[in-house]
């Protein structure tokens, strides 16, 4: 009888474990789990994507099988992903909401209505879960921040909560930044706590707080200003790397009149991969190479292009080399599953089976240590014969 219980309660605990591992996304059509949410009075999480979409890819990787992510979503909301190309429900609520970038991520109150968004992937996951935390907090809603904008719209501080919400959810901030310029001064823009927001939003090149930035940075110092222009850096290149030739173009004509060396330089470097990424991917080789070799420090960005190449069964041995010394630097910076993974994955490619085999079983190793799933791993393992 005892040997029964125990057995009972191991089934019980392992199963608690596994249902801990990342994020449980639900499958169900879309009007059973507006249904569902407002059964169980829950919010809803929706992760629009594309199969295309490299920054999804990654939140794929890296961020949404983390046991704390998972912990809290999987509490909080019912979770749903949607190809917002190819599932009938994505491309309803694509031209419903307005998709224009991906990652987006929506979130529904549990009545149905859409009450916060937010756009872009986040290498850091306690962003993540603050996301899904204003995303239940009437105070920091997207949606009730609009219809509140008249009423505060003359508060500085406010402003400046608006302003953030709204970047981050991907709108156009262009016209408030201006009126928050108008209201205050660079001694307002250092007290720690308005600065904090300042370095989230995607502050605009031609405004007087990036010259305020771009003329004082001896003074600023780097812990003050690098936040800042890897903010600007991102949202403005990412943002670049969806407009046609014509937009693109007058990027980096702001981007050649407005930053100094040595930031000039990898801007454009790094714009150019992205785009050709994106719309010409035949011809975007030489620019990953150039960016990769001289400008990048994101290891995400090392793993991005490395896991294609490693995905893709017409990468030539050369391509291959290549990819292992970038895929290094990522593990030089953070010796994670996902970097590991990766390279095991690069190193079968090149002909290694017992190199691989190695480096997927510590992959696992890590996995289990971080939390994560490690079915790639498994898998590589399984074409291994492990």
């Amino acid at each position: 009888m005892l040997r029964n219980a125990l057995a009972a309660f191991t089934v019980i605990v392992l199963a608690l474990d596994l249902n801990a591992q990342g994020i449980e996304f639900s499958h169900k059509p879309w009007d059973e789990v507006l249904t569902q949410a407002k059964a169980e009075h829950k919010y809803i999480f929706v992760d629009c994507y594309t199969i295309w979409c490299g920054p999804c890819k990654m939140m794929e990787r890296e961020i949404f099988p983390l046991k704390e992510v998972g912990a809290f979503y999987n509490e909080h909301f019912i979770n749903v992903k949607l190809d917002m190309e190819n599932d009938s429900d994505g491309v309803a609520l694509s031209k419903t909401h307005k998709i224009r970038a991906y990652p987006t991520y929506l979130y529904f109150a549990p009545n149905g209505e859409i009450v916060h968004r937010s756009q872009g992937a986040s290498s850091e996951f306690k962003k993540f879960i603050q996301t899904g935390k204003d995303a239940m907090n009437a105070e920091t809603q997207v949606y009730a921040l609009k219809k509140k904008y008249d009423e505060h719209s003359d508060d500085p501080e406010w402003l400046l909560l608006y302003m953030a919400a709204m970047s981050d959810a991907g709108e156009n901030i262009r016209e408030d930044f201006k009126r928050y310029e108008e209201m205050t001064d660079s001694r307002v823009w250092m007290k720690k706590k308005n600065w904090d927001q300042i370095t989230t939003i995607s502050v605009p090149f031609d405004s007087k707080v990036f010259a305020f930035v771009a003329n004082n940075r001896d003074s600023l110092g780097e812990k003050d200003m690098q936040p800042f222009i890897h903010q600007i850096q991102f949202y403005y290149l990412m943002k670049g790397s969806f407009k046609d030739e014509g937009g693109v173009q007058q990027i980096r004509e702001t981007i050649v009149r407005v930053l100094d060396e040595p930031y000039e330089k990898a801007a454009l470097a790094e714009l150019e991969m992205l785009w050709l990424r994106r719309h010409k991917p035949k011809e975007a080789w030489p620019a990953t190479v150039n960016f990769l070799d001289n400008y990048c420090r994101e290891p995400f960005h090392f793993n991005d292009v490395c896991w294609d190449i490693a995905e893709s069964d017409s990468s030539d041995l050369e391509t291959i080399q290549k990819a292992l010394t970038w895929i290094d630097k990522a593990i030089d910076v953070h010796r994670m599953y996902q970097y590991v993974d990766t390279k095991a994955w690069l190193i079968y490619r090149s002909g290694d089976r017992m190199q691989a085999k190695a480096l997927a079983r510590e992959a696992i190793e890590l996995a289990n240590e971080e939390g994560r799933d490690h079915t790639s791993s498994d898998d590589l393992l399984g074409l291994i014969g492990e």
